[in-house]
């Protein structure tokens, strides 16, 4: 299958901009249970009157990835809990800005790595039901970063912690994307040392469980998982502890050359 923008339908070129902005939102793919419990932590923190536009996309989003959801769980669920895993994981480590990106995809051409693509990180509780929709979803995803310039496909490695922030509705330092005024409350998800059991738990679970997917959806145990979030760097005690014979592979890069 192609890999890259190349492997995507034509992304319709549509940017209401401002409030009405949808496209590349790190919450497409939440579900209703996921969202009510999002909101009901957080529903004090939203201006509703200004992103009501925004709401009722992933509002309605989430009613349609519930339906994805609940075939997930029907058809697989029991096979993804018994899904063991690779027990060698490489992580790939670093800063933002440093190349982390550009050596994920480079290690990602190897088929002894199963990882996580963008639709699977974007929709993680639907993907392996819904991945048939993939091509034609460029509605509300633009064909580079919205960061900088790199191509952005469907098929392209990706984050996994993406799909932890949704599958654990906010238990994670990608969360102050969405609350950026609160960012304080969530530096206690890069190494949980501040984080109480139950905020913990909400990660684990959500992180393992996706793990297990991923190397479902990969045809088993036998492909070393390979895994990048920049979080990841501040969480290597705890990885160690989860993984004890995992690789991990820091990317360092001088911080005057990513400021010129």
């Amino acid at each position: 299958r192609p890999r890259g923008a190349a492997a995507m339908a034509p992304v319709i070129d549509v940017n209401l901009g401002g409030c009405y902005s949808v496209k590349n939102h790190p919450l497409s793919g939440v579900t209703l249970l996921q969202w009510a419990r999002l909101l009901r932590a957080r529903w004090t923190q939203i201006d509703l009157l200004t992103y009501w536009p925004r709401l009722l996309f992933l509002t309605l989003m989430a009613a349609l990835n519930t339906i994805g959801a609940i075939a997930d769980w029907i058809l697989y669920d029991a096979k993804i809990r018994a899904q063991e895993l690779n027990d060698e994981p490489v992580f790939v480590l670093g800063h933002p800005r440093t190349g982390t990106t550009h050596l994920h995809n480079l290690l990602s051409k190897d088929p002894r790595f199963a990882y996580a693509n963008t639709f699977q990180v974007g929709f993680p509780s639907s993907f392996l039901s819904t991945s048939w929709l993939a091509p034609h979803m460029g509605l509300i995803m633009d064909s580079t970063r919205p960061m900088d310039n790199m191509a952005l496909a469907w098929d392209t490695p990706q984050e996994d912690e993406v799909a932890v922030n949704q599958l654990s509705s906010g238990a994670s330092p990608y969360a102050p994307l969405l609350f950026m005024r609160r960012e304080p409350e969530f530096r206690k998800f890069y190494d949980f040392e501040d984080c109480d059991a139950d905020d913990f738990a909400r990660w684990r679970d959500s992180f393992v469980y996706f793990l297990r997917k991923i190397q479902f959806a990969a045809g088993g145990a036998h492909r070393r998982l390979l895994l990048k979030s920049p979080v990841h760097t501040a969480r290597v005690k705890l990885l160690r502890e989860m993984f004890p014979k995992a690789t991990f592979i820091f990317v360092h890069r001088h911080p005057y050359e990513v400021l010129s």
